[in-house]
């Protein structure tokens, strides 16, 4: 799901593009781990994955 953006990117903007949409996302997941409040990545829990309708991610 990174690559498409990135490419695009490259293509539209060269490298220096690239890494500006690399650090967007690095940005947005940043925000979404302290929204989470999980502080590194191994703290992610299966609980605070949510489906589209509310489902829980339970696989």
């Amino acid at each position: 799901m990174v690559g498409r953006p990135a490419l695009w990117e490259l293509v539209h903007s060269g490298a220096e593009g690239v890494a500006d949409v690399l650090r967007l996302l690095m940005g947005e997941f940043e925000e979404v781990m302290a929204l989470m409040g999980a502080p590194t990545v191994a703290d992610f829990e299966r609980s605070g994955v949510v489906l589209p309708g509310g489902a829980h991610f339970f696989p």
